[in-house]
């Protein structure tokens, strides 16, 4: 089964009359991320295989136009990066391709034509480098069962705007979190996340409670960076699930980029590849 998903100004989603250029956004958990998993949800019982073939962000009507005032890099580089890894945790078939055509969902700086390619093409090759590289470290032909499990917040309750979707095999979890941090109050739909303060980047006061293991197990557990790559933290020592069939853990810092503030906004994400080692 295939589909697209198109944002923006009169566009699908278009929350509180407000494009997506003047200061605010469709959160992008609601109206991407977890639209590509729910529609898994809904269609599982179908037994086909699920893509996305492209996704977009309304820009200008015709090439010739100049883009509106308010309308940044970033707004593109973060809707292709969460677009790749909601895909990839969903348990999609492939990754959505990014509309580069110039027309009315055309990325316009640069404007691609021809095959795919990292010049023709540079936000989604850049954004598929990481899970390229995830990919070499995990045998993803294993990874046959999907699972959703809780960020739980410090008072034992789920925490309600951080999410987890994984993939899993017998030895190996892929988890992945996002974490929506759009001001849901008088400010609604403003970002709140900085990039450049510490505290707005971390989540060490959440914890991941993964359920389902194997009694008396060993678990390691590695953080692996979605936007530069590379692994960048891990246990000191296994988790022991002991007579029980879970563990817990802090979320600590997530991924975080040299990119940002310039090319990256709307919440933020990390991966936790977790490995049975005993």
């Amino acid at each position: 089964m295939q589909t697209n998903i198109h944002n923006g100004n009169g566009v699908w989603v278009n929350l509180g009359g407000a494009p997506l250029w003047d200061g605010k956004h469709a959160p992008i958990w609601h109206h991407l991320c977890g639209r590509m998993y729910q529609w898994t949800i809904n269609t599982q019982g179908l037994g086909k295989p699920w893509l996305i073939t492209e996704i977009g962000l309304f820009e200008r009507m015709r090439p010739d136009q100049i883009a509106p005032p308010l309308f940044e890099k970033r707004l593109l580089r973060s809707y292709t990066h969460f677009a790749v890894w909601s895909a990839f945790a969903s348990g999609h078939a492939g990754i959505p391709l990014k509309w580069c055509d110039g027309l009315t969902f055309g990325e316009m700086f640069p404007r691609g034509t021809g095959p795919f390619s990292a010049q023709v093409y540079p936000d989604l090759a850049e954004e598929t480098k990481p899970l390229q590289e995830l990919l070499a470290q995990v045998d993803i032909s294993k990874l046959t069962e999907r699972q959703s499990y809780d960020v739980i917040m410090p008072d034992g309750i789920r925490a309600p705007f951080t999410y987890c979707r994984a993939l899993k095999s017998e030895e190996t979890i892929v988890a992945w979190i996002f974490d929506d941090d759009f001001d849901r109050d008088q400010n609604w739909g403003v970002s709140l996340r900085t990039y450049m303060e510490g505290a707005a980047e971390s989540k060490s006061n959440l914890s991941l409670r993964v359920t389902g293991l194997r009694q008396n197990a060993q678990y390691s557990v590695r953080w692996f960076n979605t936007w530069e790559g590379g692994f960048y933290h891990q246990l000191e020592a296994p988790l022991t699930t002991g007579t029980t069939t879970e563990i817990q853990f802090p979320l600590g810092g997530l991924s975080s980029t040299s990119k940002a503030p310039g090319e990256a906004w709307d919440g933020a994400d990390t991966i936790f590849v977790i490995r049975r080692v005993q």
